[in-house]
């Protein structure tokens, strides 16, 4: 999730809307990845604390205007 949280973060910097929506379809996948069963208790309520994270990866996803993205990476940010 970092690495593809980094090529996010690196295309908006490149101002590249196409990179930064695959790099969030990339997130997504990594975020349906997590085997909820294999995480404690306390884990468990830590990630539920950021179901949001998909959400804004799955803005950033489905638009190319990359201000929209911007704002919603600011978002995402702050649950990672």
């Amino acid at each position: 999730m970092y690495a593809d949280y980094i090529g996010l973060k690196n295309s908006l910097t490149k101002d590249n809307a196409d990179s930064a929506a695959a790099y969030a379809k990339k997130l997504i996948e990594d975020v349906d990845k997590v085997q909820m069963d294999k995480l404690n208790a306390p884990q468990h309520t830590a990630w539920m604390k950021h179901e949001r994270f998909g959400y804004h990866a799955e803005f950033i996803k489905s638009t190319i205007k990359l201000e929209h993205q911007r704002e919603h990476f600011i978002s995402l940010s702050n649950h990672v």
